[in-house]
């Protein structure tokens, strides 16, 4: 637009003159009705340069005003200061901030955030010197070294160390550096300067809350581990104390179990002193009896070897039928069982065989027959009756023993297999605390008791042993 003299020109702020903005205004808003044509958007923000135009002579002809919308660049500039101030909140925030160095003047620039760290106001003006003096003596060498490699050779560096503030307070932070090139020549380093006090102050109190966990949890191990010896050396008691009791009822089945050969013996002797007195003792004679007197010791033999067998600490685990482990301890127990009129009745539905040590579990059946006999004898003194099925139950290998000896006292059930407790006046309370270690902890097994219509039922469920190949 040429504006000549005489004419009202533009105000000091740009733009049209009075008069003109409103006529604008005006048509703006009242557009023509007939005017089909799509307008431009008005400009929200409009820059205005004049230029005096002057003649030969230096008088003034006119002014060129020159009017640009700048509305979309003002918005960008509005967006970057926007962007900018954010950053710098965040890393206020944060506590992160980032500098630059340049290597011709040796002067840095720091972002607010870096002053923030060093407790200084933006009128600091930050060089290599001045900044390098904020660390420590145990760390400057350690930065300085850290700048000259990547000043020199472009290496990048990523470092922790101690800092002293403005103020003197110490921090710790994290600076980051890099090699800015151009032309392949290194101008200047940039990198990230943060304050990571907070973080190596909860790392510190975490190293403490670890070391302290670690002497608690080594002490408390060490209290554990001698509380565990205890408990060893209370089941090696045990242990000890029923393998004691076991061999005193072993004691009395091999005292039942002599009883009928050494009476047969004894008669031997009788008959053949009886022979001798009426001149009868012929060689065939006394050959015959010498074999009965034989056989009744090999017997007494074979109960001494069953005895041992039984007790043998040493003996490996092997694969064996329930029923063998069954009639071993009933073998044991027949002559005493006989004696107190109790009749044992069988019932093998089928073969079961289970893996472990066949003396010891035997030693669980023999114990269980014994409390069976016990039970029967406390309420039938004229004897009574003990059933023994052996079966299989899923993957399980069981042997079931009942009586009709008046069944457990609801009290005493659940305390049946704690060690020292016993029903019997005179009993020790270890056997069926040690049957019940044998089969759970030796093999892997269940022990458990309940009561039928007429006495008590023990149940040992182990697993079957895998087919043989």
């Amino acid at each position: 637009m040429a504006v000549h003299p005489g004419r009202r020109y533009p105000d000091a702020a740009g733009g049209v003159p009075g008069r003109a903005r409103r006529r604008v205004r005006r048509a703006a808003a009242e557009p023509d009705p007939g005017d089909t044509q799509v307008r431009p958007r008005r400009p929200d923000r409009v820059q205005c340069e004049a230029h005096p135009v002057h003649d030969d002579q230096g008088q003034l002809q006119q002014i060129v005003v020159t009017f640009f919308d700048i509305t979309e660049r003002q918005r960008a500039v509005d967006s970057l200061k926007k962007s900018e101030a954010l950053l710098n909140e965040m890393g206020r925030m944060a506590r992160i901030g980032g500098w630059q160095l340049d290597l011709a003047t040796g002067k840095q620039v720091w972002t607010e955030a870096v002053y923030l760290v060093h407790e200084l106001d933006t009128t600091f003006e930050p060089n290599l010197d001045n900044a390098i003096g904020f660390y420590p003596p145990s760390a400057a060498p350690i930065v300085m070294q850290a700048v000259e490699r990547a000043v020199n050779l472009g290496e990048p560096f990523d470092l922790e160390v101690e800092f002293v503030t403005a103020k003197g307070n110490r921090r710790w932070i994290h600076t980051i550096g890099r090699a800015v090139r151009e032309h392949e020549r290194i101008v200047a380093l940039t990198g990230v300067f943060q304050d990571i006090t907070a973080r190596k102050v909860a790392e510190d109190e975490l190293a403490s809350y670890r070391d302290r966990l670690e002497v608690l949890v080594e002490t408390r191990t060490q209290a554990l581990n001698e509380q565990l010896a205890r408990v060893r050396e209370q089941e090696h008691l045990l242990i000890h104390q029923a393998r004691l009791a076991a061999m005193g009822e072993m004691l009395g089945n091999i005292a039942h179990q002599w009883r009928q050969p050494l009476s047969a013996l004894a008669l031997v002797l009788g008959n053949l002193q009886d022979a001798e007195r009426h001149q009868e003792l012929t060689p065939q004679y006394l050959a015959r009896k010498i074999a009965d007197a034989h056989r009744l010791i090999d017997k007494m033999s074979t109960t001494i070897s069953d005895f041992r067998d039984f007790f043998r600490p040493d003996k490996p685990p092997e694969t064996f039928d329930l029923s063998q482990a069954v009639g071993a301890a009933l073998t044991l127990m027949e002559a005493s069982l006989k004696t107190h009129g109790i009749a044992v009745v069988t019932d093998f539905c089928e073969e079961a065989r289970t893996r472990g040590r066949l003396n010891e579990y035997s030693q669980v059946i023999l114990n269980l027959l014994s409390n069976a006999k016990d039970a029967i004898l406390a309420h039938h003194p004229d004897g009574g009756q003990i059933l023994v099925r052996v079966d299989r139950a899923d993957d399980r290998a069981r042997v079931r023993i009942s009586d009709n000896g008046g069944g457990i006292a609801e009290a005493a059930r659940e305390r049946l297999f704690e060690p020292y407790f016993s029903t019997k006046p005179d009993g020790t309370g270890i056997g069926l605390y040690m049957s019940r270690m044998i089969i759970e902890k030796g093999m892997g097994g269940r022990l458990c008791a309940c009561n039928r219509e007429t006495g008590a039922e023990f149940t040992i469920a182990t697993p079957l042993a895998p087919p043989e190949q």
